[in-house]
């Protein structure tokens, strides 16, 4: 996880207190994970955090063993202070549906930025377990990359 600059320190701190309990490294996993996959992401020019996190946070979650959506609320809160992408991952920490590992939600491809549309091929390919949690996600992705563009403006007909 990338942090950032000025938070070290209390990164360092968060980590260290949460090494003492096999709890608590499972939490430092999952936010390694779902760090990870983000970072990737962005790195092949996804743009927007909210879209990400929503999109692999079941994944991170069980790769590090997390069930509980009180600990995805723990770490999230942790990574909106530390991480360098924090503040963008804010909105979804604030806006998310409370059960996010409970319930199962759709991702809205038709509603993603074209950029993260781009970065989801490379980002299934490097991070398998996307499509436990979203297993026709490359199908969706093509059909929406496929469609007709639609024109932001209006159209008169006479």
């Amino acid at each position: 996880m990338e942090v950032k600059k000025g938070m070290e320190q209390a990164h360092a701190n968060f980590t260290a207190g949460q090494l003492t309990s096999e709890n608590g490294r499972a939490l430092l996993g999952f936010m390694e994970a779902w760090s990870g996959m983000m970072e990737y992401a962005v790195d092949l020019g996804a743009d927007n955090i909210t879209q990400l996190a929503e999109l692999t946070v079941r994944p991170a979650a069980a790769s590090a063993g997390i069930t509980d959506d009180m600990s995805v609320d723990a770490v999230a809160a942790q990574m909106v202070k530390c991480w360098i992408h924090g503040d963008k991952l804010a909105e979804w920490s604030l806006f998310h549906p409370p059960e996010i590992l409970t319930e199962d939600h759709r991702q809205d491809m038709w509603a993603m930025s074209p950029a993260t549309l781009n970065s989801l091929p490379e980002l299934v390919e490097a991070y398998p377990g996307i499509q436990d949690s979203c297993p026709d996600i490359l199908e969706q992705q093509k059909m929406v990359m496929d469609a007709p563009a639609v024109s932001s403006f209006p159209q008169m007909c006479m």
